[in-house]
């Protein structure tokens, strides 16, 4: 059904992963990816209600769960497939997070979120500079695990990967680099593919050596995010963000 309707209802959103896509030359043909995204992106609406049932059915396999066992981990989580698989994937595997959120632009899907992810989060904290302060003391004090997103939308458009953009020097790639520096926190990338219907792969990559200076490290980060990104252009939440 969304792959049917999406062009219809947001035409706008089609048009703008057209142009992205024109720019950045992928293998499979510009409206079958935009389809799939549009598809991708109304199935995982659908199912943020029901991610403990998706979890429950054994949905959701992981690939790379012994990158979670160091401590402090800091996991770098991408809005591919259903994202929100990524912290049941943790839970499973006995590494539960401390999550920031943004809050959606409306109350009763922010209530809908958090319920659905407070389950699989050791806590879940709206944004905000005390939610910051509480990921050092995670890391630095408690030697927890921490969920952030690095894709995240800044000024209208996503923030990494920069795929032929300038690089980021703020927004969540810049805090996480910056976060492993000061704890000495390991940096895991991780995203989900979906399958047929609603189950996943989720895989924790290999921890990311950091280098010393902090440009180098958000640029070593962004590209292990482009590598992921752009093989799932179709399942990518802000493809039509993306300009």
């Amino acid at each position: 059904m969304g792959r049917k309707l999406g062009p219809r209802l947001h035409p706008r959103a089609v048009a703008n992963m057209r142009a992205a896509l024109t720019r950045l030359r992928p293998a499979g043909p510009i409206e079958a990816l935009c389809a799939a995204n549009v598809e991708n992106s109304a199935r995982s609406i659908m199912e943020v209600p029901r991610l403990r049932r998706i979890q429950g059915q054994g949905r959701i396999r992981v690939e790379g769960a012994e990158h979670l066992a160091a401590r402090p981990l800091i996991v770098a989580g991408l809005h591919l497939g259903n994202w929100e698989t990524l912290a049941p994937a943790m839970w499973q595997c006995g590494a539960p997070p401390t999550a920031i959120y943004e809050p959606p632009p409306d109350a009763y899907r922010e209530m809908q979120a958090v319920r659905a992810r407070t389950p699989f989060c050791q806590r879940l904290l709206r944004g905000s500079p005390t939610a910051t302060r509480t990921l050092v003391r995670t890391l630095a004090e408690e030697r927890g695990v921490v969920l952030l997103f690095i894709d995240e939308v800044r000024d209208g458009s996503p923030n990494a990967p920069a795929m032929g953009r300038p690089i980021a020097e703020g927004g969540n790639i810049s805090t996480i680099v910056r976060l492993a520096r000061r704890t000495g926190a390991q940096v895991v990338l991780a995203h989900a593919t979906r399958h047929t219907g609603p189950s996943f792969d989720v895989r924790f990559c290999a921890p990311i050596a950091m280098p010393a200076d902090l440009r180098e490290g958000i640029a070593t980060l962004d590209a292990a995010a482009e590598a992921a990104v752009r093989p799932n252009l179709g399942q990518w939440l802000f493809l039509s963000h993306w300009r």
